[in-house]
């Protein structure tokens, strides 16, 4: 992963939601409780991801960076709201972007870009991570 995309982490983020790991079934997703809302999201992996990975470059592909390949989706009342990408710190930590969306009738979906830093080196979220957002 040659692309991917630096940005600070410079611990001044604002701490706006909790993400609680969940498994029921052998399936596995994590639920983003928002602070100061009752507004809850769910996180599912992308389940084509390694398969994308390995197509990236061909014909097959149909992306045109590997960074915009998502390894989340994110879904707020039964509806897609978002892609969870990778990202990677100055220092080459790994973390979660969750970029700023627009639904169809062109009102925001997700209004501001989210981060995910409490993820382990398969870019795996932690139990308890924390989302930040910056001003």
């Amino acid at each position: 992963m040659s692309e991917l995309t630096i940005i600070s982490n410079d611990n001044k983020g604002i701490d706006c939601a909790h993400i609680v790991k969940m498994t029921e079934d052998d399936k596995l997703w994590w639920t983003v409780h928002f602070k100061m809302s009752r507004v809850t999201w769910a996180i599912f992996t992308n389940n084509y991801y390694d398969e994308d990975i390995k197509k990236f470059g061909t014909d097959e592909s149909k992306y045109k960076s590997i960074t915009s390949i998502p390894k989340y989706s994110i879904w707020k009342n039964g509806n897609k709201i978002g892609p969870g990408l990778i990202r990677q710190t100055e220092e080459g930590k790994p973390f979660i972007f969750i970029p700023k969306t627009y639904k169809k009738g062109g009102s925001l979906a997700i209004s501001r870009d989210y981060y995910i830093y409490e993820i382990d080196d398969d870019y795996n979220i932690d139990n308890k991570a924390r989302m930040l957002f910056y001003q």
